[in-house]
């Protein structure tokens, strides 16, 4: 589990599997069903490094 910082042993003996199945099912999830738009996507020519600056100000 990446997010955690937890190796593969940690994993396996460290720490019981009914937790981290707690620890997931509580996790924050991202709704990608539900679109501003109305479900239809428009693509972006990202080609200077001003596109990029205004894309991400347009996301935020």
């Amino acid at each position: 589990m990446k997010t955690y910082g937890w190796s593969y042993d940690y994993l396996l003996w460290g720490i019981s599997w009914l937790n981290v199945q707690m620890i997931l099912a509580d996790a924050l999830r991202v709704d990608n069903d539900h679109e501003e738009n109305d479900g239809e996507s428009e693509a972006v020519k990202l080609e200077s490094k001003e596109d990029i600056k205004n894309f991400f100000k347009r996301m935020m």
